[in-house]
């Protein structure tokens, strides 16, 4: 059964150029929440299945739960949104979107590093899914996450992060 992090912010890291913060999501985050969700999504979705916006509005609603996911603000500003649960004996990061409007800005990789964190404070494995042509995938490998090759699919690499093996 998947549980949800204990809703507290996964980061308050101070850094030269931004504090960045997480909260939790509510429902009246979904309109930013879907659109920076197209935002991210349709260039490195549509050459695997084409870009239908009613399918991906679809998508996206069946998947959004403000109790499960983190707001990512940058200086007080929204810039992505995230989502890690508790599932089985490990924790699955089941979301980490940035809006393109800020990507490049070392926001993912300072997130990702405090649900690293996380995932070796509690010892617990960290599972992902990319799709293949997401540029997001370097920044796993660069994290230490390793690619489970029996699970890999036609589109998608699932990826693992062990606590116990050195980086």
């Amino acid at each position: 059964m998947k549980q949800t992090l204990d809703g507290q912010p996964l980061i308050q890291d101070e850094s030269v150029e931004n504090l960045l913060t997480t909260r939790p999501a509510t429902e009246a985050d979904y309109e930013f929440a879907l659109k920076t969700h197209h935002d991210a999504y349709e260039e490195v979705v549509t050459p695997n299945f084409g870009w239908n916006e009613a399918e991906q509005d679809d998508f996206f609603r069946k998947s959004w739960s403000p109790a499960t996911y983190q707001i990512i603000l940058a200086d007080g500003t929204e810039v992505g949104y995230c989502n890690v649960e508790y599932e089985g004996d490990h924790l699955l990061l089941d979301e980490l979107v940035i809006s393109p409007k800020f990507e490049g800005k070392g926001i993912g990789t300072k997130i990702l590093k405090q649900i690293i964190q996380r995932a070796i404070t509690e010892n617990k494995l960290l599972r992902l899914q990319v799709l293949k042509n997401n540029d997001a995938k370097r920044l796993y490998d660069r994290s230490g996450f390793k690619e489970i090759k029996e699970e890999e699919t036609d589109t998608h690499y699932k990826m693992i992060f062990d606590p116990n093996l050195e980086v």
